[in-house]
Order: structure tokens, then C-alpha cells, then sequence
């Protein structure tokens, strides 16, 4: 297994934007995220409830589907 210092890591993420901009390929954010059909009641009351915490801090939650 090969071992990659975080600041590597992002490097080779940057990069592979990059390439996938140039290309035209860069999936669009919203395309990519899951539609929340087959979500289990327990991952559906945890996202609620990050939803709510995040309102009452204030925050902008993270867009999820439950």
C-alpha cells in the first residue's frame, strides 16, 4: 500500500478537477448525491436531526434527501 502525505491527496483531487473541467465532464454537485429512496429510518432521523442542530446553530444544513 502506498502512503500519501493530505496535502498529496489534495493535490491529485485538484488535478483531477482540473483535468475533468477541461474535458467538460465535471459532473454537476446535485446529479451526484443520492435521491434518499432507499434511506433506512434510522439514516432518515439522523439527517433530521443534523438538520435540526445545524438550524439551531445557526448553520447551513447540508443538503440531504430523507
Amino acid at each position: 500500500m502506498k502512503t500519501i502525505t493530505f496535502e498529496c491527496y489534495m493535490q491529485n483531487i485538484r488535478d483531477q478537477q482540473a483535468r475533468l473541467e477541461l474535458a467538460g465532464e465535471l459532473p454537476d454537485l446535485e446529479s451526484c448525491r443520492n435521491d434518499g429512496a432507499r434511506r433506512t429510518p434510522n439514516k432518515r432521523r439522523l439527517l433530521a436531526n443534523a438538520e435540526a442542530r445545524a438550524k439551531a446553530a445557526g448553520i447551513e444544513p447540508v443538503p440531504s434527501k430523507y
